[in-house]
């Protein structure tokens, strides 16, 4: 005993001392004790936002949904309470982006024509200060074009095409003048830096260029007199972390109205100097990757005889230096000419304001009511003959009861109810993937759905009208769906955790594919 608590011992120390001074060579810093610095009252901020698509608010399938009108009315107020100058700015597709099934596209034409107004009425309320159309915005037909410009109160600003969309003007927050142009599309660069000497000969303090294009267009416009550009027409989910570019700053905001970049600003001269902790966040994940690539080519090059001591230790050096580097990420300036960019998600836990939340209740009503009667009469397409069609989930009781009752208690089998409990019953955009059979022969429609609410048996295992007839014939219906199955539902904007085998797992449970009389 007394020998194996001697080696006990020896390991112990063996692995203190790789703890104190790493194996690699490291050693561990110790954290650095300095004071905050703080941050002076900033001169201006910039609310932005790229590509919105329209959306009013997130589906509510997603683990944590992102988005809400109602969250960015809040966001937008809280902003203003400190008396900083604020604008709220925008580029990118606004009204037009939503993904609806093909199939719909016609009879979607007024829920579409309602969505987009609702938006921009929704922006001009909370206060939108311009905006910069997309290519979709820009193909809208006249007449909805026309009708969206009247409802916005904020100006459309495209530059490079002219009326009826409105030009590049100077806007006046507090007493701060800032300039703001816009632009879609390419080759746009002597526009812009035509119009950015236009906008400081009238006096603006900050020239702003809202962008719907792609990054090399954004680039562009950055190197012709814009002091902040704002890229949208990206078509990325996840914002870009801030950037400067020659004299100018480039944001990017994500889509879908997701996300909203906060932009603090001290209006001066000289060169940017970046005092975002998002910036510093993605300068330590930088350190983190290289420390850990370069650690693990110490631990093979360790191994192996024919690496130089010399060249070894040199690597080690460069190690510690990454570490101490890492430990000691340098404090933010606000010395001359700074700016502080944070990224604010309109997550679950913003709560929404009031009055746009009613706003957006009140558009559904009203999207309800007019899918209710103007699509009435799309009535299913018939099965074809001798083929089978849809009969609904209650006809799978009387053989399959334990597989039934399990069903009904499933979010499958309450899928209707939550469209109804949401006005959204009728809504082209959800009412799809919340029945059974839709726009297949012999299947639903919007409005003709009888006893074909809800994620059914038949979605998964196909129209049950011959099986119920047959039973004892094999081949009738599916005995498992196929991911493709799966997927015209569980898409990454509907269902962003979605793992077809394990998502299949959960479903099988005694009476639907595990024996009944199993025991759980």
């Amino acid at each position: 005993m007394r020998g194996s608590r001697w080696w006990i011992c020896v390991v112990l120390g063996v692995l203190a001392a790789c703890g104190a001074a790493r194996c690699d060579g490291a050693q561990a810093p110790k954290p650095p004790v300095t004071a905050a610095v703080p941050k002076p009252r900033a001169d201006l901020r910039l609310l932005l936002l790229t590509d919105p698509r329209g959306y009013l608010e997130p589906c509510g399938c997603s683990q944590r949904p992102l988005g809400g009108l109602d969250k960015l009315a809040a966001v937008v107020t809280e902003a203003k309470k400190d008396g900083v100058p604020t604008l709220v700015l925008a580029a990118g597709d606004l009204t037009v982006g939503t993904e609806l099934r093909p199939e719909d596209a016609d009879g979607a034409r007024k829920q579409e024509e309602l969505r987009a107004q609702t938006f921009v009425e929704a922006w001009k309320q909370i206060g939108v200060s311009a905006a910069a159309p997309g290519p979709l915005d820009l193909a809208l037909p006249p007449a909805q074009r026309d009708d969206l410009l009247a409802r916005s109160g904020f100006p459309w600003l495209v530059d490079n095409v002219g009326a009826p969309y409105a030009s590049a003007r100077v806007l006046e927050v507090n007493g701060v003048k800032v300039g703001v142009l816009g632009l879609v599309g390419e080759d746009v660069g002597a526009i812009a830096q035509a119009k950015a000497q236009e906008l400081r000969a009238q006096g603006a303090q900050l020239v702003v260029a809202l962008v719907s294009g792609d990054r090399r267009t954004a680039r562009v416009v950055a190197g012709k007199g814009p002091d902040v550009v704002l890229m949208g027409g990206l078509d990325l989910e996840k914002p870009l972390p801030p950037a400067v570019v020659g004299d100018a700053l480039m944001v990017h905001a994500g889509y879908q109205g997701q996300a909203v970049v906060k932009v603090e600003l001290a209006l001066k001269a000289g060169e940017w100097e970046d005092a975002s902790s998002w910036s510093a966040q993605q300068a330590q994940a930088e350190l983190d990757r290289q420390i850990a690539e370069l650690r693990a080519r110490i631990m093979e090059w360790s191994a192996d005889s024919k690496v130089a001591k010399a060249d070894l230790d040199a690597q080690r050096a460069r190690l510690q230096e990454l570490v101490n580097q890492r430990a000691h990420p340098p404090s933010p300036r606000y010395a001359g000419r700074w700016f502080d960019a944070t990224l604010v998600e309109l997550a679950p836990e913003v709560r929404g304001d009031p009055a746009i939340a009613a706003k957006l209740d009140a558009h559904d009503r009203r999207v309800n009511d007019a899918n209710r009667e103007l699509l009435k009469d799309v009535l299913p397409k018939p099965a074809p003959k001798d083929a089978a069609h849809y009969v609904g989930s209650e006809s799978c009781a009387s053989c399959h009861q334990q597989a039934f009752a399990w069903w009904r208690d499933t979010k499958h089998g309450r899928a209707y109810a939550t469209l109804e409990r949401a006005h959204k019953e009728y809504n082209l955009s959800c009412v799809s993937c919340h029945v059974t059979g839709y726009n297949q022969p012999g299947g639903s429609t919007v409005t003709h759905v009888e006893n074909l609410k809800n994620v059914g048996c038949e979605n998964c295992h196909g129209p049950g009208s011959q099986h119920n007839e047959q039973p004892e014939l094999a081949g009738l219906i599916a005995k498992s769906p196929t991911e493709a199955t799966c997927l015209g539902c569980h898409t990454h904007e509907h269902s962003d955790r979605f793992a077809y085998e394990a998502f299949r797992k959960m479903l099988i449970v005694p009476g639907h594919g595990a024996p009944a009389d199993r025991q759980w």
